[in-house]
C-alpha cells in the first residue's frame, strides 16, 4: 500500500471524513540537506469529528491516527482541518 492510501485508510478508521485532500510534496525536498527519506505531506481534512474541538485538538486527532508513521514514513506534515459545519458554510 502506498503512503497516500495508508494515510487515507488510517484517517478513515479514526474519524468520519467528509473530504480529504492529500498532497505529497516529497519531490520538492529530496535534495534538501536534512532530507532523511521521509515523505512531506499537506493534508486538508473536513470531518464531523472536529466539531467542538479546538484547532490543537483537531490536529492531535490526526496525529494520533498517524502516530507511528510520523518521523518514520512521514517527515513533514502540514494540516488544514475543518469541521464539517464550517465547511458547509463556505
Amino acid at each position: 500500500m502506498n503512503l497516500d492510501n495508508k494515510i487515507k485508510s488510517r484517517l478513515n478508521k479514526a474519524m468520519e471524513i467528509d473530504f480529504l485532500s492529500i498532497n505529497n510534496d516529497t519531490n520538492k525536498h529530496i535534495n534538501h540537506k536534512n532530507h532523511d527519506g521521509g515523505a512531506h505531506f499537506k493534508l486538508e481534512i473536513v470531518s464531523s469529528s472536529f466539531e467542538g474541538l479546538s484547532l490543537l485538538d483537531q490536529h492531535k486527532l490526526v496525529y494520533k491516527a498517524l502516530n507511528d508513521m510520523i518521523k518514520k514514513e512521514i517527515h513533514s506534515l502540514a494540516l488544514k482541518t475543518i469541521p464539517t459545519s464550517d465547511w458547509k458554510k463556505e
